[in-house]
């Protein structure tokens, strides 16, 4: 099922509260001046996802910019077969295959609705006109790329050099709503890890 598509022009800012979220979000690295701000919701449009919606399909070059309303979503990819959970995104973060939207090559990732989803949206050429015409938004992007950076490195690093526990107490202690919304499956993937290895994981996590 396609996602169900606002424009740009018909969207005309209806739910208010959530470009104030995205703003929010912007303004948690930089403060924009308001004229920038106008810039950039000129080119905000709004989609729609079904749970089981494909945000982003493997093959595919990312020429989206999305920004979680409501919803939750898992980028994902598959090694023998077997889907492996890589990350996932949930309300008022940013939602792209980074390195594809930057690098404009296809990625081997894919990202699908865990959930019934709203996001926000900026293509990829009104991100590159607002760096020609915004400072404001050429240092958003450089601190955004800096974070992603440690982000993922921090999730390399992790499957490369933590056991599976620690990985699990990390989980708990700095992203413990993963646990109320992803079935035991989807933990596991994530964590690297048979689903039984979890469920011995949590059982020593709950003793201790």
């Amino acid at each position: 099922m396609k996602p169900t598509v606002v424009s740009p022009i018909n969207y005309n800012f209806l739910n208010t509260i959530n470009t104030i979220a995205l703003k929010k979000a912007f303004q948690q690295y930089i403060s924009f001046p308001e004229e920038d701000w106008d810039k950039i919701k000129q080119n905000i449009g709004v989609k729609h996802y079904k749970k089981g919606d494909v945000f982003l399909r493997s093959g595919q070059t990312s020429n989206t910019l999305g920004f979680i309303t409501r919803g939750f979503f898992r980028k994902y990819y598959l090694k023998d077969g077997d889907e492996i959970n890589f990350w996932f995104y949930h309300e008022n973060q940013f939602l792209v295959a980074y390195q594809s939207f930057l690098e404009r090559v296809p990625t081997k990732f894919q990202i699908e609705a865990l959930e019934d989803a709203e996001i926000l949206t900026l293509p990829f050429e009104a991100v590159q006109n607002l760096y020609t015409i915004s400072e404001a938004w050429q240092k958003l992007g450089r601190l955004v790329c800096e974070k992603m950076y440690i982000t993922h490195h921090n999730r390399i690093e992790s499957l490369l050099f933590k056991d599976a526990s620690v990985r699990y107490y990390d989980l708990v202690k700095e992203h413990p709503m993963l646990l109320q919304r992803l079935p035991q499956y989807h933990l596991a993937s994530y964590l690297g890890i048979k689903p039984q290895s979890l469920s011995r994981i949590r059982k020593e996590y709950k003793d201790i």
